[in-house]
């Protein structure tokens, strides 16, 4: 009967997003009649020459391999834990070796290293990043790499260490939306803290000020009826703790935020952020 797909050991590292490439089939002890065979009885996908989708593919590593690519940049990145940026797109990276059949156009997205084959699905996260420094703004890839150190998929200092002459203060966020909102009104000289503790209420996302609370929601937290109705409560503790709060949707962050700045910067010039003493002292000064 020969050998079957599933009394390979393929090691974790090679099979990334269940999808592998002939060399790592054959390294494992798999012939080119066991391939074949897999094949024809479906118990694996060829996805072009030399790759094949094995049991439960990641259908965005499929998509890349299938366009003659792997998957790279921020595509890669969200594979590897980090945010998901919402752009749709693919992000690829295109080896450009040359295929004897007709392939699917897909743009590759640029790479500051040679051309070069790989006998994985996913590009490495060194040259992810490396390809995001091209492909993606400031605001985006660090929004990548901090939700990778929050994540615990990396450590700080191999955070800090990608990023490199990107200079940036990390923090731990709940969601990208919260670094993008930080990294935004920092840019403009506002100072706030991240996950500030208010006794009686738990951490709220940023404080600006004395008493201005900025609650950012994002898509995956906050669609429930019980996160809705939690939220209302945290509210109304605030408010009668005397916080003024700013409750900011996911959308708002990525297409009404010239709007969402606007609001803040009238709060913030009229002092609304500030106690009583702090706005007297200011006054003062």
């Amino acid at each position: 009967m020969g050998m079957r797909i599933v009394d390979l050991r393929i090691p974790a590292r090679d099979q990334l997003g269940n999808v592998v490439c002939t060399s790592v089939l054959q390294a494992n002890g798999a012939t080119p009649a066991d391939i074949r065979t897999w094949v024809r009885r479906g118990e694996i996908t060829r996805l072009r020459q030399g790759w094949y989708a094995l049991a439960e593919a990641d259908p965005d590593v499929v998509r890349a391999v299938r366009a003659g690519g792997v998957l790279g940049c921020a595509s890669a990145l969200t594979f590897y834990g980090g945010w998901d940026l919402h752009d749709n797109r693919l992000h690829s990276y295109r080896t450009g070796w040359a295929q004897r059949e007709p392939l699917p156009r897909l743009p590759s997205c640029p790479a500051p290293f040679p051309r070069r084959r790989m006998n994985r699905a996913v590009v490495p996260l060194e040259l992810a990043v490396a390809q995001a420094r091209l492909c993606l703004t400031t605001e985006q890839l660090v929004t990548q790499v901090e939700s990778l150190m929050t994540g615990r998929w990396i450590t700080p200092s191999k955070a800090a260490e990608l990023l490199g002459n990107l200079a940036h203060k990390l923090d731990i966020s709940d969601s990208g939306t919260e670094t993008m909102v930080r990294m935004r009104l920092r840019g403009r000289g506002i100072k706030l803290r991240p996950q500030v503790h208010i006794p009686g209420v738990g951490p709220v996302d940023f404080l600006i000020g004395d008493r201005l609370v900025l609650e950012i929601d994002s898509q995956a937290h906050h669609r429930s009826a019980s996160a809705y109705h939690r939220d209302r409560q945290r509210d109304q503790r605030l408010a009668a703790m005397g916080y003024l709060v700013i409750r900011v949707t996911w959308e708002q962050v990525f297409f009404q935020w010239g709007e969402v700045d606007a609001v803040l910067t009238t709060l913030i010039a009229g002092r609304r952020h500030l106690d009583r003493r702090s706005r007297a002292r200011s006054a003062a000064a």
